[in-house]
């Protein structure tokens, strides 16, 4: 998980960078700033994957530095660890509120400082993928020419494409949070539960159905139910 991954570290104590820089440049790309400006120029040209952050600094401090990171949306992600000597509650209360997702407190731990590394670049990887998988879901709804729903334990829907409201008529709102068998006929609704009963089973299950159209037309749809579970 470390192959190219950067490192921002920022500490106007050169003395630090080199005992951070010592512990992680092995695994990692360090890049280093001794101030919070050449900080923000930094993150904005090379986009670290994670920033050691000291927060006493002249000039801008950490905690303007992450606030101004967290504000912007090519920043935003970005998991920022703070550096410090202090070692009190209000100050790490200070950071959280600011946006940094862990601290690190001098004497560094070699041990702690790879760790805490490790552990939130592997959140932000997962993030990332998580993102990108819920960004294809929203592409494949938005563009297939298909009656995609998903709908929950209860039969309610949680999501639907743009064809299935062009198909019949409905606007979104319309439609999430109600139940599948709101928008079928009232023979149709009582198959539908035979249907919800055998895909507990089955996982799949292919079957059709005539949904009400808004304008009440009846129209018959073929479809394929999947279960889809948390695993």
């Amino acid at each position: 998980m470390s192959e190219n991954k950067k490192v921002l570290i920022v500490d106007d104590s050169p003395s630090n960078i080199k005992i951070l820089n010592e512990i992680i440049k092995q695994d990692y790309n360090v890049i280093c700033a001794t101030d919070g400006e050449r900080a923000l120029s930094i993150v904005k040209l090379h986009l670290p994957d994670i920033i050691l952050l000291d927060i006493i600094m002249p000039g801008i401090d950490g905690y303007q530095v992450c606030r101004q990171l967290k504000s912007d949306d090519t920043t935003a992600d970005i998991p920022i660890i703070f550096i410090t000597s202090r070692n009190d509650i209000e100050g790490e209360e200070l950071g959280l509120r600011a946006g940094a997702v862990d601290y690190i407190t001098r004497p560094f731990s070699p041990e702690i400082v790879k760790a805490r590394v490790t552990t939130h670049l592997r959140i932000k990887q997962q993030h990332d993928s998580l993102r990108v998988s819920e960004e294809k879901y929203r592409q494949l709804y938005k563009h297939t020419p298909a009656m995609l729903h998903s709908i929950d334990r209860t039969g309610k829907f949680v999501s639907v494409s743009d064809y299935w409201l062009e198909v019949l008529g409905y606007d979104r709102s319309e439609v999430i949070g109600r139940y599948f068998t709101d928008f079928l006929t009232e023979q149709s609704a009582i198959y539908d539960k035979i249907v919800h009963s055998c895909v507990k089973a089955l996982l799949t299950v292919f079957f059709c159905s005539v949904c009400r159209h808004c304008d009440n037309r009846n129209l018959w749809i073929q479809s394929a139910r999947i279960r889809v579970t948390d695993n």
